[in-house]
């Protein structure tokens, strides 16, 4: 019997940008500018007249740029964003990953501008073929092995 198969990259992998190891809680003057993925979970949403502020505690990347929120802090950081964020869907607990260039303001926490977002889909937003498989679970395949070789097979899964 053939059996084949393939892993593709997470629907949502954004590879971390930037040294992994600056986190907001050690972030200098030298690194004013700096485009840098920080993510973690959203603390507070705040819409101002032209712009909206993300206030969020820092966590760790994982090697897709998913926040590893099991870790211990590493400080907060701000978001600001042109326009409205809807704070329905930008409501604190939500994890969240930002790419953007790091500015320094004293007596604030550094902030990351002009960054692009990633919110992570939660147990309640997935769709029902990303949330998880209820066990065991039967899977069926056919695969081809190039001009001659074709096969099939049915898996179960606990």
């Amino acid at each position: 019997m053939l059996l084949q198969g393939c892993a593709g990259t997470p629907e949502h992998c954004h590879h971390p940008v930037g040294d992994t190891a600056l986190a907001p809680q050690t972030a200098r003057a030298s690194d004013q500018g700096t485009v840098v993925s920080w993510g973690g979970v959203l603390l507070s949403t705040r819409n101002l007249a032209t712009t909206t502020e993300l206030m969020v505690e820092a966590h760790p990347l994982d090697d897709c740029g998913r926040p590893r929120t099991g870790l211990p802090a590493r400080g907060h950081f701000l978001i600001r964003r042109p326009g409205f964020l809807d704070p329905a869907e930008y409501r604190p607990g939500r994890a969240l990953t930002a790419t953007g260039r790091i500015t320094l303001v004293a007596d604030d926490p550094p902030r990351l501008d002009q960054a692009s977002l990633q919110l992570w889909p939660t147990a309640d937003t997935r769709h029902p073929a990303t949330a998880p498989l209820t066990r065991p679970w039967i899977s069926i395949g056919i695969g081809s092995g190039g001009f001659h070789g074709v096969g099939g097979g049915i898996g179960i899964g606990f």
